[in-house]
Parts: C-alpha cells; sequence; structure tokens
C-alpha cells in the first residue's frame, strides 16, 4: 500500500540519512529473526515483532549540516558494541573533531566481531579499547571506570557516554558526571529503539 507522507529526503552531505535507514532497515531483520525463534504453540506473535512495510524518519526542514563542528573532549565509558557504534557513525561526518578518553577493562573475543562496529578479526585477544583508539585516536585507558577507579581519573569530561550494562556502575559514572550524561547500554528489548 502506498504510504499517505513520505518524509524529505535528506540531500545534506553529512551521512545521517543514510546510517538513519540503515538502523531502521537493521531492527527489521533482528525482529525477523526472533520471529522465527518463537515456541510453536505460541498462537500470536509479539506486537514487538511485527514487520513494517514502510518507514518514514522526518529530521525536519531546519537540520542542516555545517561544514566543520568541534564537539570538544568528551567520555566514552565502555569500548563495547554501544559505543563502538557511537564513534562508528561521529567518524562518518565530515569535519567533524573531538578528543576522547575511551574506558574500558574488556578483551575483544569472537563475540565482539558481530557487535563491534570497529572490531577487526585481527583484534581478538586485544583491548577494546585499543579498538576505538586506534579509529579515532582517543586515549585508549583498559581500566573498569567504577568507584575504585573513578578518582584516579577525575574530573570526568564535560560530555561522558555511558555504554555499560552494569547499573551500579551506570550510577557512579553519573554521579561522578558534572556536564552531559548520556546512557546507551541496556540488556533489553529497547536496545533497538
Amino acid at each position: 500500500s502506498q504510504c499517505p507522507s513520505l518524509g524529505n529526503r535528506w540531500r545534506e552531505g553529512w551521512p545521517i540519512g543514510a546510517m538513519t535507514a540503515a538502523a531502521l532497515g537493521a531492527a527489521e531483520v533482528f525482529k525477523a529473526v526472533v520471529r522465527q525463534m518463537q515456541p510453536s504453540n505460541q498462537y500470536e506473535p509479539s506486537p514487538f515483532l511485527e514487520v513494517v512495510r514502510q518507514e518514514t524518519w522526518d529530521w525536519g526542514s531546519d537540520c542542516l549540516t555545517v561544514p566543520e563542528l568541534d564537539c570538544g573532549f568528551f567520555d566514552l565509558v565502555s569500548a563495547g558494541a554501544i559505543n563502538q557504534a557511537a564513534m562508528y557513525a561521529l567518524l562518518r561526518i565530515p569535519g567533524l573533531r573531538f578528543s576522547s578518553r575511551v574506558f574500558d577493562d574488556d578483551i575483544a573475543d569472537g563475540t565482539t566481531l558481530n557487535r563491534g562496529m570497529l572490531t577487526r578479526f585481527s583484534d581478538i585477544g586485544r583491548s577494546k579499547v585499543s579498538n576505538i583508539a586506534r579509529c579515532s585516536k582517543s586515549q585508549a585507558i583498559p581500566d573498569r571506570l567504577d568507584r575504585g577507579s573513578l578518582l584516579r581519573y577525575a574530573p570526568l569530561a564535560p560530555a561522558v557516554l555511558v555504554g555499560v550494562d552494569d547499573i551500579p556502575a551506570r550510577w557512579e559514572i553519573q554521579r561522578a558526571t558534572l556536564g552531559w550524561l548520556g546512557v546507551g547500554g541496556t540488556s533489553h528489548f529497547g536496545t533497538l529503539t
């Protein structure tokens, strides 16, 4: 069927339109796989798993890009899937500048390959922070940022992006953050949204 209203086509130089379309499409692939995993005795599929035949996203008519943008200094807490996806997107925006630190004590393994946008097969066995640092020139800090280590690295940057699943660790980082805080980690279905 025809969609009654279509959004405006993205015509700017930044790849935001393509990345948004990819995220919307990825959600459909995920839902298709999960639908196949439902028990055969379940009569009705979850409404969260319904197929979306057509999707639009409208950034609005005043969403213009600029030739250069300095995002300043920020911290990334976790070098896992969520922060790797964020950095993957940021690194593709022309004229974007920033400096950052990335904290994580985890090592990349085979399971990291299907989630870590910046992780290569050759990175297995290496620290996850080195993957982000290699691509973005971020300062790699192979340490877990928690109550015990926060004082060593204080003050935190004016902006902090948290991608950890551990709720108590999020609380500690929130207490130590004086500026903007973004939490992107979750273990629930809402990760898609």
